[in-house]
């Protein structure tokens, strides 16, 4: 069984790697590379909704949002260095 995940596995991370990669636009790559931990997030609020009020499912939502938006600070700030860009998504405009 051993034998036949870890190919699996190679073959989902080396994948991962290309769907971020292979835009050459910085924001998009830092934004491509939160999708664990939104499809992470959409698999609990899919296996909560049947059990879950509104609210919580609005909350396990809010939850996932913000870890996307951390991983991408992180990502950002580990790789592009914060000043060097700026993506819509941690744009600050006043309404």
């Amino acid at each position: 069984m051993k034998s036949f995940f870890t190919p699996v596995l190679m073959t989902l991370i080396i994948t991962y790697f290309a769907y971020v990669m292979v835009t050459p636009i910085a924001c998009l790559r830092v934004e491509r590379s939160t999708l664990p931990v939104r499809l992470m997030g959409d698999l609990i609020e899919a296996a909560a909704r049947p059990w879950a009020t509104e609210a919580t499912v609005l909350r396990i939502r809010l939850f996932t949002l913000r870890g996307q938006l951390k991983m991408a600070n992180f990502i950002q700030h580990q790789f592009y260095f914060q000043p060097a860009i700026t993506c819509p998504w941690n744009r600050h405009e006043s309404a």
